[in-house]
């Protein structure tokens, strides 16, 4: 009867000690990705947030510059030009 009970005794010892360590595994698994970890569809999106907040100026100061240009080549085409001026001033 002692065999059997010291076997009975490992048994039971070595499925406790299987048990605890697939509890710990799953548990730290749950810990890691209840919030730990970003899927890549997240990880684009901040990323496509963060560079166009960072844009941003960068845009805006082009914006600005393109309508001086505008504004410069509407100026120059309603000035009249000094061929023009000539001509008037003959007649």
């Amino acid at each position: 009867m002692a065999p059997v009970l010291i076997v009975l005794i490992v048994f039971m010892s070595v499925l406790a000690i299987v048990k605890m360590s697939f509890d710990w595994s799953r548990a730290h698994k749950a810990r890691l990705g209840d919030g730990g970890s970003l899927r890549t569809s997240e990880l684009k999106q901040l990323i496509r947030e963060a560079v166009g907040e960072a844009l941003e100026p960068v845009i805006d100061r082009l914006d600005e510059q393109d309508r001086r240009l505008t504004d410069n080549d509407r100026l120059l085409l309603d000035e009249p030009s000094s061929e023009t001026l000539t001509e008037e001033s003959d007649d």
